[in-house]
């Protein structure tokens, strides 16, 4: 058996809480680092949604809040942190911005816990570093990482180091829960449009990428609309 789990799930239904990049060979868009972070600056700026996503709400039933902190990257305005916080569960939010970080610190949950970080998902140091963290939150515990409309945001390149940093930080028994843009969601309009990078992923090469670092796949779906 592989050392290590995945939950994931991709969804081509576009929502209001839509992250963003483009295939690299995509006539669509090019990723443009300095676009994107000015981009999300702005979108989060104006972003105040606080209702959870439906794919955070399956998460808060499959996992368990006494033994099980989650790490979440892209945590974005924190829609998902902060509902996963008032449900009992220890949750560590990370986002490479530190306005959004700077801007979601001010938010405090009913109940649980939530901390938020800056983090370079690419950065297998930083990586490492906030999974440590959050597993010594809980004497020889596992955690769940968790991702809604992350890995659509981010290239190919830095898609491979993100992965390749979860397969060394994490032990067996963790998991990964994920939702994002699948290809079959490409020729669907958009509730925010087209002017920012974001990546329509291969669901069946993603799974064999991640089955190739040793994770086993547990559930996987595609859902549309």
């Amino acid at each position: 058996m592989s050392p290590l789990e995945l939950i994931t799930q991709c969804d081509n239904e576009d929502t209001l809480a839509t992250e963003g990049t483009a295939k690299k060979n995509s006539p669509i868009v090019e990723k443009d680092v300095a676009q994107e972070k000015s981009y999300w600056k702005s979108f989060y700026s104006n972003f105040s949604l606080a209702i959870p996503s439906q794919f955070c709400v399956l998460t808060a039933t499959e996992v368990d809040k006494v033994s099980q902190p989650i790490v979440e990257f892209g945590c974005g305005n924190a829609r998902d942190s902060i509902y996963l916080a008032n449900q009992g569960f220890n949750v560590f939010a990370t986002d490479l911005s530190a306005e959004v970080i700077s801007k979601n610190q001010t938010k405090t949950p009913c109940a649980g816990s939530v901390e938020f970080v800056s983090v370079d998902a690419t950065n297998e140091e930083q990586v490492k570093s906030i999974i440590d963290k959050a597993r010594a939150a809980k004497a020889t515990c596992n955690l769940v990482v968790y991702s809604r409309f992350f890995l659509h945001s981010i290239d190919e390149d830095q898609e491979n180091l993100f992965i390749e940093a979860l397969a060394k930080a994490l032990v067996a028994g963790d998991e990964i829960h994920s939702e994002y843009r699948s290809k079959e969601d490409e020729s669907l309009p958009k509730v925010y449009g087209k002017s920012h990078y974001r990546r329509y992923i291969d669901t069946p090469a993603l799974l064999q990428k991640l089955q190739g670092k040793g994770f086993d796949v547990l559930y996987e779906i595609t859902g549309r609309g």
